[in-house]
């Protein structure tokens, strides 16, 4: 469990701490990019299990996010959750997890916990 890393795309530092902080806490490696070009840049250098992206960021929304993610890799951007305030209908089209903003530790740490481990059960199924 512990091996994954994560990468962070939230502008709002003190949320992306408290995120970081909540997943160091379960062993995961986690990274932060402030906005989704410094998130493309960190993904065309490092492979993540997961990316946990912010929706309204300044520079590039989400979807654009999504959608730049997919072209640069088929399937990663089926390992991005997206937490946000406003769940709208894109989020909900791409089929992929959300967590609404404001949300309990908790609930965040166990659903993050849950996908690294259906990942790792669907790797281990492929090999």
């Amino acid at each position: 469990m512990g091996s994954s890393y994560i990468l962070i795309v939230e502008d709002n530092e003190a949320i992306a701490t408290l995120e970081k902080q909540l997943l160091e806490k379960e062993s995961y490696r986690v990274e932060i990019a402030s906005q989704g070009f410094d998130a493309l840049k960190k993904i065309r250098e490092k492979d993540y299990d997961l990316i946990i992206s912010d929706f309204s960021m300044p520079g590039m929304s989400g979807d654009e996010f999504y959608h730049e993610v997919k072209k640069m890799d088929k399937g990663l951007e089926k390992r991005i959750i997206f937490v946000t305030g406003l769940i709208n209908d894109f989020i909900l089209s791409t089929g992929n997890k959300y967590i609404a903003k404001p949300f309990l530790n908790k609930i965040f740490v166990e659903t993050i916990k849950d996908f690294i481990s259906s990942q790792n059960t669907s790797n281990k199924q492929n090999s």
